[in-house]
């Protein structure tokens, strides 16, 4: 099993999640699980883990980070259920999170885009300035531009189907204003002065669009 994340914080959701929209993101698997690292999980979805297998899930709407071995995991909007296995959680410190957009705000964000001379107000903030990117929509690489200064773009490609900006060594600029785009998915995120830099818990870090 991958090394795992041992701490985390809150995710602020910019608005309320539809019902196809994930709660969850796995943070690590051991192989064989019928999941894959860095997926998205659904409210309601059942996922059954053999006896030794392990996942360690990070909810979007709360604090908690689990670990799961063996047994049915059915995924709720806060925690999981499990039955016939072992799980611990851990509630972590939810200040400094980040941003998830739900599918609308996505979409309504991609209109504003596009039809506007002048860019909308940054709908998220980061407080991370090397954040663990997973885009939610199909995509093989990354990219992002400084909308505030007169910088190329830098595109990375996608590693299961991640880009950890802190693995690869760069960190934004705080106070920056950026254009992430991956597949069809589009989102323009400031980092806040404040934002920290370097590794550090995915689910702090994480930014999904």
């Amino acid at each position: 099993m991958k090394a795992g994340v041992t701490a985390a914080a809150l995710f602020a959701f910019a608005g309320v999640a539809e019902a196809d929209e994930p709660v969850a993101i796995v943070e690590d698997v051991s192989a064989g699980a019928p999941v894959t690292l860095f997926s998205y999980l659904l409210q309601g979805q059942v996922i059954f883990l053999d006896t030794d297998a392990e996942m360690q899930i990070g909810y979007l709407h709360s604090c908690v980070q689990e670990q799961v071995r063996g047994g049915m995991v059915t995924i709720g909007r806060e925690r999981s259920r499990v039955a016939g296995g072992e799980r611990t959680e851990t509630v972590l410190d939810c200040r400094g999170a980040t941003a998830v957009l739900t599918r609308s705000e996505i979409e309504r964000g991609a209109v504003m885009v596009v039809r506007k001379t002048i860019e909308p107000t940054p709908p998220l903030r980061l407080f991370s300035a090397s954040p663990f990117i997973a885009p939610r929509g199909k995509a093989d690489s990354v990219s992002w531009k400084r909308l505030d200064r007169d910088e190329p773009a830098t595109t990375v490609a996608l590693s299961d189907g991640a880009a950890d900006l802190s693995g690869l060594g760069v960190a934004l600029d705080r106070g920056g204003i950026y254009r992430f785009e991956a597949g069809e998915s589009s989102v323009i995120v400031e980092v806040a002065a404040d934002a920290r830099s370097g590794p550090g818990p995915i689910l702090l870090r994480l930014l999904s669009f």
